[in-house]
């Protein structure tokens, strides 16, 4: 939630170590829940899968400070029939992904299942959107997201 004025376009944000702005953010991605319904999400980033720890206490720990091969071998990746602070449905899938912008460097740290690297995280996002109930639509466009 927010934009930067100034500065790089990756990286934390300012608001990041503010305990009002971050409650502020569990508020707001809360309504968002409300409104979209989703069945999968899809982190980008360790960031945001540290902040969905925020958000319930059913993600793995290693989710919140962890290094990509501490969430891959901890509980994973791949979060199932998880619920949210202050939203009634549960979301079937939630998966932690690479952020783009860092993709490249990190991508030698994955492994998913018995598979490493780019083969990891198509798995991984094969399996979230399994879980899901997702259409091939929907793999098809987070297989092509994936790279």
């Amino acid at each position: 939630m927010g934009l930067r004025k100034e500065g790089s376009n990756t990286g934390p944000i300012a608001g990041q170590r503010d305990k009002i702005f971050r409650e502020a953010c569990v508020t707001f991605f809360s309504r968002q829940l409300d409104f979209a319904k989703p069945r999968l999400i899809l982190t980008l980033g360790k960031d945001v899968a540290a902040f969905l720890t925020e958000c319930t206490r059913q993600l793995p720990i290693s989710w919140a400070s962890g290094s990509w091969p501490d969430i891959d071998a901890g509980e994973g990746p791949l979060a199932l029939n998880v619920s949210f602070k202050d939203y009634a449905l549960t979301v079937p899938a939630v998966a932690a992904l690479l952020h783009p912008s860092n993709r490249a460097p990190n991508l030698k740290h994955r492994s998913y299942q018995h598979e490493k690297g780019e083969l990891a995280e198509r798995a991984l996002i094969r399996d979230a959107v399994e879980y899901s109930g997702g259409a091939d639509s929907l793999l098809n466009a987070a297989l092509r997201a994936a790279g």
